[in-house]
């Protein structure tokens, strides 16, 4: 009995000493509402501008304007070439913060530490293209897409794990400014159900990431950040 108790006991000592040094597991908080917009040139070494990201959900809000001051970045993960008509295009699109930001998690805000990925994985689909008058070569796609970030609160070993999904619209189109050619890309992430980008919103977001990627052409990544 004697030793019955101190092979248990020991068993209890090596269960609290593996809780002590483990770090602590990440909990799935569900996100419902939000989007994401950037807008950039397609090619290696480009990046895609954007101004703010908003994540919402039951237990968490994030809701962050982001200056052009480096703080943050944002890319497509595997699509760099303008697309032929019909082809499957892939919008993944990853963020990187590089500065710790605030939240709010049941009702009380905190900050999360950096830096911190967040990633956008869209379904491959197949894109509609045409010839616009105003624009050129437009391809258009639409996807499902999953969220999935892991993002650790300042100064404290907890870990969120932050997963959702919702759908993507992206626009590639292909113009010609200041004799300078260049392909760039419009994506809008909406959370939810089926949410889809209006069309007016995605006509003047592309108008000005075509004035955008003209400059950028030119400055070589003073407009978006570079991955």
């Amino acid at each position: 009995m004697g030793r019955v108790s101190g092979v248990f006991l020991s068993l209890v000592v090596f269960a609290a000493w593996v809780s002590a040094v483990l770090p602590a597991a990440a909990e799935p908080i569900l996100l419902t509402s939000g989007s994401f917009v950037g807008a950039g040139a397609l090619g290696a070494g480009f990046g895609l501008g954007f101004d703010h990201i908003d994540l919402n959900g039951p237990r968490f809000q994030l809701a962050t304007a982001v200056e052009e001051s480096g703080t943050a970045s944002a890319r497509l993960t595997n699509l760099s070439t303008f697309p032929r008509e019909d082809a499957l295009v892939d919008f993944s699109t990853s963020i990187q913060m590089e500065e710790r930001f605030a939240a709010r998690l049941d009702g009380s805000q905190i900050a999360l530490a950096a830096p911190a990925t967040m990633s956008f994985t869209a379904s491959p689909t197949h894109v509609a293209c045409q010839d616009e008058v105003s624009r050129g070569p437009v391809c258009i796609g639409v996807a499902p897409f999953t969220f999935d970030a892991d993002l650790a609160l300042f100064g404290s070993a907890r870990t969120l794990h932050l997963v959702g999904g919702g759908t993507v619209q992206g626009e590639l189109f292909r113009r010609s400014i200041f004799g300078d050619g260049f392909s760039s890309v419009v994506v809008q992430f909406n959370f939810g159900a089926s949410p889809t980008p209006e069309p007016a919103t995605l006509s003047l977001l592309t108008t000005g990431a075509i004035i955008s990627g003209a400059g950028m052409l030119r400055r070589r990544g003073t407009w978006f950040a570079t991955t």
